[in-house]
């Protein structure tokens, strides 16, 4: 895969495991992936995803959208606005009138007087069917909840989301179909992304508010991402390991999946633990679909590893590495995961099993589908809240977490653009977006000037469950700052 994943904001270990399996064409996914496969992506059942198209729920890829753009039947239409009757919502205007002059009417592409039409290019179908489909239900689920409180200066949000097919071609045409129809992009999800960016670079006043795996795309002036692209990491969390385990971190190894994209992060992050003190022991590449790791386990244990810190890493993967190690009867002072996201996935305990136990990580975003963080922090609650109430309350994974908090601020921009809303206008205002959290569900990152978090949560599994440690419960860890990394 020619695509590079971002390190700032701990997707690396997810993503990394994503590309791993694409790119043995089609291994097996993560629990929570394979059940978005089932349940909602692959084409041609005629079954809508989450309720009807006119309950707001999602159409699978090969069914023609309800409103929105199609495209070759690849298109799907996750809208969803305020109604009234049984199980729906019904809408308010808290907040959200258009001003007593009017907002303007059919102000710019996409935008009428009472609705305001987004795209996404997302991956829904191909070798890994449903892997990104949690993107368009977190998105879909914020504009619900927007749209319950009467949208955005009296104009109801739609998105229309494409699938790519996890193809480049088909990034590239689906981005070029859309835009004579949408105001611009929201929560885009794909490894293609590259290809995308070659049409917004071209139509450069198009905004586009999507978590970016390629530096084409996050480089782009017109892409705001909730997480920065930026080579290197967060010091924090290095420290943190330092401070708590200072004889384990002078033995530290880790596996890293043999791709491009996942070899130069683990660069990045490895020049960042030099920095601080670390030595690297022991580490290896390994190869997409491989599942024997006994030999390395074996050699970490004659080296003297006290810390493994897996880069990159699916679930699989931690779980199956960890159950070896149990197995072996080896037991390094820490189990860690860089950018925990992989590793916080509700598949993984069950797989795991006890040999999770103690394993620790570190992470930029909130315990998102935790009712411990439900309950500390609002804007977890609400994601939770929406999510069930779209039906997709499964779903509360960490695309889907990527999905509604691209969502959120991409509604951010089009507040402050004010009642006549063009392209112009929401481009504008994202350039003015120097903080974000997603209503704490994430930590603090720079939009606009492109600067990732540094902030995190550190988690541990005690008693098989994920709890944070050393971290305050209602936000995250910030004592340092960030590593930037030069090839």
């Amino acid at each position: 895969m020619s695509a590079r994943h971002r390190t700032a904001l701990g997707r690396t270990a997810a993503l990394g495991a994503a590309v791993l399996l694409l790119a043995s064409c089609g291994l097996r996914v993560e629990p929570s992936l394979r059940a978005q496969g089932i349940r909602g992506a692959t084409a041609g059942n005629g079954q809508a995803v989450g309720g009807t198209a006119q309950q707001g729920g999602s159409l699978l890829p090969g069914q023609n959208a309800t409103t929105g753009p199609t495209s070759s039947g690849t298109t799907m239409s996750p809208t969803s606005g305020p109604r009234t009757g049984a199980g729906q919502v019904a809408a308010t205007t808290k907040g959200a009138l258009a001003p007593p002059g009017g907002n303007g009417g059919a102000t710019d592409v996409g935008v009428t007087s009472n609705s305001i039409t987004v795209g996404s290019v997302t991956t829904l179908s191909g070798p890994v069917p449903g892997l990104f489909a949690g993107a368009v239900y977190g998105a879909r689920a914020y504009f619900a909840y927007q749209n319950s409180l009467g949208g955005v200066y009296g104009r109801q949000l739609t998105m229309a989301a494409a699938d790519d097919q996890l193809d480049c071609g088909q990034n590239r045409a689906q981005h070029l179909s859309q835009l004579p129809h949408v105001l611009g992009f929201v929560g885009s999800l794909s490894l293609y992304d590259n290809c995308g960016a070659e049409v917004l670079q071209t139509n450069k006043t198009v905004p586009d508010v999507s978590l970016a795996f390629s530096t084409k795309a996050g480089g782009l002036a017109n892409n705001f991402s909730i997480a920065p692209l930026v080579p290197g990491y967060r010091l924090g969390s290095l420290k943190y390991y330092k401070q708590k385990y200072p004889n384990a971190i002078g033995h530290m190894a880790t596996l890293v999946g043999n791709i491009g994209s996942a070899v130069e992060i683990w660069k990045g992050i490895k020049a960042a633990a030099l920095s601080v003190g670390y030595k690297v022991a022991y580490e290896r590449s390994y190869s997409p679909g491989e599942t024997d790791f006994t030999s390395d386990v074996i050699q970490m244990r004659q080296k003297g590893v006290q810390m493994l810190y897996f880069v990159s890493a699916d679930a699989h993967t931690i779980a199956r590495v960890a159950n070896t190690a149990a197995q072996q009867n080896w037991h390094p002072q820490l189990l860690a995961v860089g950018a925990g996201d992989a590793v916080y996935d509700p598949g993984f305990l069950p797989e795991a099993g006890a040999a999770a136990e103690g394993l620790v990580a570190d992470q930029a975003q909130a315990l998102f589908f935790s009712p411990q963080d439900a309950g500390n922090i609002p804007g977890v609650a609400r994601y939770q809240e929406w999510m069930n109430k779209i039906g997709q309350g499964s779903h509360t994974d960490l695309y889907s977490a990527w999905g509604w908090a691209s969502a959120l601020l991409a509604v951010q921009g089009m507040k402050n653009a004010g009642p006549h809303l063009t392209r112009a206008s929401w481009l504008a205002a994202m350039t003015r977006i120097h903080s974000f959290d997603g209503d704490g569900m994430f930590a603090a990152s720079d939009p606009a000037s492109k600067k990732p978090a540094t902030c995190y949560v550190v988690l541990k599994v005690i008693g098989g469950k994920f709890t944070r440690i050393d971290t305050p419960a209602k936000a995250f860890r910030c004592d340092a700052g960030y590593y930037y990394y030069k090839p």
